[in-house]
């Protein structure tokens, strides 16, 4: 009972705070920013490069976005002056605010580059937050650069997709194929990413010597650090905060509800950037598709048996998260995926392979061993994955937009 009060509050509270940041964000003037600025995501466009500046800002809006037609690359620095500007949208639903939820101000209508790289080189800068965000930008742009020399098209996208949540070179049809079969949530980090780095960090951590408790506050660290490193999505955001949570619990022998701390972690978020609430997408979808798998979402499926071959539950955990997300999922897409759960259990175990074959791949390339044989079998699970893509969306009636029925 006190859950569901806290629920409601905090649904309540949330809207009304997302309903202020609404009514500000339609009322401010047009706005310069000026200031040091480091690319965090880029997008190539038909008129050249859209990319997301971070700027040295306090508050969950310190970013915009800004058009170029000269490349730019995720982690350059520069002084930049931006002209904003104002945002219009009728209605707190109107997902025209959906870059809020990102910390996305708004869109520079103009950007004046004054200084290339301020920090001179060899210099150390100072320890700021904005800094800590410059160096993951720039680890996040040298590890897609590896990829991309590692793997060749599509096979360095997916790769890309799956190591760093990186969809930035992926085109219109590759993008449509994995919304078509209901596998764009393989390249959304998010829990799974959480649990494997914990587990890795912890096994190597332990077998070094670390205590279970020194070992558990070094992982929960090198999540942070990966979060940072790879943007702060809301669905990796979510899944690190639900593992400090828990870990925490753990090291005081405290009880542990994982519905209670999804809800914290939801709330936590919305108390951070209330605009996730309404207009993230990413965030609604991580959050209903944790609580099918963390309750009973799937209590439903009790009766029905699994086949022989399933050991891992990965149908009745595809069935359960497909369900509680369908609904969503026609209301915001206005599609359903008809071939989405057989090509989930198709696919999701091979991600663990593809992972750690394609991390080993690259970690190889970047210490300087290059070997056709093993590019070759790193790219075979992805290949797997992008063959069954391929043939699923081939089939009729893969995908049904609800536009055609009615």
């Amino acid at each position: 009972m006190v859950l569901l009060l806290f629920l409601i509050g905090g649904g309540i509270l949330g809207y009304w705070r997302a309903e202020v940041w609404n009514s500000a964000v339609n009322q401010r003037q047009p706005e310069v920013w000026e200031g040091a600025v480091v690319v965090s995501a880029v997008r190539h466009r038909e008129f050249g490069w859209e990319a997301v500046l971070q700027w040295d800002r306090p508050g969950p809006l310190s970013k915009t976005s800004a058009d170029f037609k000269q490349a730019v690359n995720v982690g350059e620095t520069f002084w930049a002056r931006c002209e904003l500007a104002p945002t219009e949208t009728e209605s707190l639903f109107d997902w025209g605010h959906a870059d809020l939820a990102q910390g996305v101000a708004g869109e520079c209508e103009s950007v004046e580059v004054a200084e290339q790289n301020f920090w001179p080189s060899g210099q150390l800068p100072p320890l700021t937050w904005f800094t800590l965000k410059v160096l993951a930008a720039e680890m996040r742009g040298r590890l897609q650069q590896q990829i991309e020399t590692t793997f060749q098209p599509p096979v360095s996208w997916l790769a890309s997709g799956l190591l760093i949540g990186e969809r930035a070179e992926w085109n219109t049809q590759f993008n449509q194929l994995f919304q078509r079969v209901g596998l764009s949530h393989i390249v959304a980090l998010s829990g799974w990413n959480v649990t494997v780095l914990c587990g890795v960090l912890l096994w190597v951590l332990v077998r070094l010597g670390f205590g279970v408790r020194q070992a558990m506050w070094i992982g929960l660290a090198g999540v942070g650090a990966f979060v940072l490193m790879t943007g702060a999505s809301a669905s990796l955001v979510r899944a690190a905060v639900m593992a400090a949570v828990c870990a925490t619990a753990r090291m005081h022998a405290r009880p542990q509800s994982p519905g209670r701390v999804l809800l914290l972690a939801a709330a936590l978020m919305v108390f951070h950037n209330p605009a996730v609430l309404l207009w993230d997408v990413s965030f609604h979808l991580s959050v209903l598709a944790t609580l099918a798998l963390v309750s009973d979402g799937w209590a439903f499926l009790e009766g029905w048996q699994a086949p022989v071959w399933d050991t891992s539950q990965t149908v009745r955990a595809s069935v359960a998260v497909t369900v509680l997300t369908l609904p969503y999922i026609i209301w915001k897409f206005e599609r359903i995926s008809v071939v989405a759960i057989p090509v989930n259990v198709i696919v999701l175990p091979l991600l663990p392979l593809a992972c750690a074959t394609s991390a080993l791949a690259v970690g190889l390339s970047a210490l300087g061993i290059h070997h056709p044989l093993i590019t070759w079998l790193a790219a075979l699970p992805l290949q797997l994955i992008i063959r069954s893509a391929q043939f699923s969306a081939q089939l009729p009636w893969a995908s049904v937009s609800l536009e055609s029925l009615f």
